[in-house]
């Protein structure tokens, strides 16, 4: 089972994120870095994959609004794909 921790406070900027996300979860090159690409490939993960969400930075939560779109993102994507679990 693979185990990734996202920060998202540290999602503030689309392209910054996208290039974290495409890290993280070990994309294949032609990854199309936005938020459709994102959805698609979290749909597809064939690994059982437990994502933790870390909202706080120094003790408070930060959401930026790109953060809050990652976030749905991967609530819907988790709503589709079984193995992918959100803590």
């Amino acid at each position: 089972m693979r185990e990734i921790k996202i920060y998202l406070g540290q999602l503030q900027e689309e392209r910054a994120a996208q290039d974290m996300l495409k890290q993280l979860f070990d994309f294949p090159p032609y990854y199309g870095k936005n938020l459709d690409a994102f959805y698609d490939a979290l749909s597809e993960l064939t690994e059982d994959t437990v994502v933790y969400l870390d909202m706080e930075c120094d003790g408070e939560i930060i959401l930026s609004d790109y953060a809050a779109r990652v976030m749905q993102v991967l609530q819907d994507a988790a709503e589709e794909n079984d193995r992918l679990q959100l803590k």
